[in-house]
């Protein structure tokens, strides 16, 4: 099992790799707000974004929200974003 240290590791390098689509899906959110329970831009990118990245989700839950679902191999714990929608199992 990886240690803290190698799972943060891990993470900073996807980040980076990734940082291009990760700034430009924050800055299509930041352009374009929208109010509570209104977010239906917001959740379409976000289930495109699952969707291309073959995540398994939900969406339409409390009217506007995405819920994925990822399984990783870090230990115990769960993680949940009502506003990302992604949950860890």
């Amino acid at each position: 099992m990886p240690t803290n240290e190698e799972l943060k590791q891990r993470a900073c390098e996807a980040i980076e790799r990734h940082k291009g689509e990760l700034v430009a899906v924050a800055k299509t959110v930041l352009e374009n707000p929208e109010t509570g329970f209104h977010e239906t831009k917001t959740s379409k990118l976000v289930s495109e974004q699952f969707q291309r990245m073959g995540i398994p989700h939900r969406k339409g839950l409390a009217l506007t929200g995405v819920k994925g679902e990822v399984q990783g191999g870090g230990g115990p714990g769960r993680w949940w974003s009502r506003t990302q929608g992604l949950r860890h199992r």
